[in-house]
């Protein structure tokens, strides 16, 4: 919990006045290495390249008795770390292309089945971010990721990779979001 306040809110101990917080929403579709299709959503908050962000997908999960899949849904929090946007650079790169490596966990369930089939997820992977178009007081971006994501319970392990369309908006970091050190 503690992590998530020092991002959301406070900025990252290596926040310096260049560095910029971050805030968007994604809708994204999503595909494993056999072709199961599924889709979902993502909002994040970032502060000098550290993101937290919290995901709802609907995709096809394969189970032990079942390798081919079921439809099931997810819930998760995941941790970013944007390569440019922890370098005390003025930031005009990470505006037009991000990217960089996260972890995450969460809660994987299986959708009407006579039992309740479910089990916690985690996953490690990378993502990759294009922002071009100027919208309002942000920008859309179109974005791919890959993870491995290991399931627990019944649950097969999986490879899945994302792509989808957001928004982002962006501002510089306070002064007074800095001195809190």
């Amino acid at each position: 919990m503690k992590l998530v306040w020092l991002v959301a809110w406070s900025g990252c101990i290596w926040a310096t006045p260049q560095s910029e917080r971050i805030h968007g929403l994604e809708a994204r579709g999503t595909t494993s290495k056999d072709g199961r299709l599924g889709g979902g959503v993502h909002a994040m908050t970032s502060t000098a390249g550290l993101q937290i962000g919290a995901e709802l997908d609907e995709r096809v999960i394969r189970t032990l008795d079942d390798t081919s899949g079921h439809a099931g849904t997810s819930v998760a929090v995941s941790v970013r770390l944007s390569l440019p946007g922890v370098l005390p650079t003025d930031h005009h790169v990470d505006r037009f292309i991000d990217g960089g490596a996260e972890l995450g966990g969460g809660i994987a369930m299986l959708l009407g089945t006579a039992s309740l089939t479910a089990g916690a997820e985690r996953f490690a992977g990378a993502w990759l971010e294009i922002g071009n178009l100027d919208v309002s007081d942000g920008y859309v971006v179109f974005t791919v990721g890959v993870r491995a994501m290991e399931l627990t319970g019944r649950l097969l392990d999986d490879t899945l990779y994302t792509f989808g369309i957001g928004w982002r908006g962006r501002r510089r970091v306070s002064p007074a979001e800095i001195r809190w050190r």
